[in-house]
């Protein structure tokens, strides 16, 4: 992970999981922040069994928190309106046999 720098395993700090993590979720998405959380924890776990690390601090972190997703769903009506091909007919039917736009019949 970039935002960890070039400190070894072994001299990193709970601080140091803390800002990286925090970076990136201000660079990105809090779910991308805590699937990040996720993949470094276990890294550490591994190398914590394998002895190459004392403790893995990522577990003292506290996992990035993710919203809900709150959107408002399409109606039938802005889904059509959005659609760029015919919403019936031969051209229908061949999107849905697995033909492109442009070779669907019709």
């Amino acid at each position: 992970m970039p935002q960890l720098g070039k400190k070894s395993l072994e001299r990193l700090s709970v601080r140091d999981g803390r800002t990286a993590l925090k970076a990136i979720a201000v660079a990105s998405w809090s779910a991308t922040a805590k699937e990040s959380h996720k993949v470094l924890r276990s890294a550490l776990s591994a190398a914590c069994r394998e002895e190459l690390i004392t403790r893995n601090v990522v577990t003292l972190v506290e996992a990035p928190k993710v919203d809900a997703y709150e959107g408002q769903l399409w109606t039938l009506e802005e889904t059509l309106a959005f659609h760029p091909y015919r919403t019936s007919g031969p051209a229908l039917r061949g999107l849905h046999a697995g033909h492109r736009p442009e070779t669907a019949p019709g």
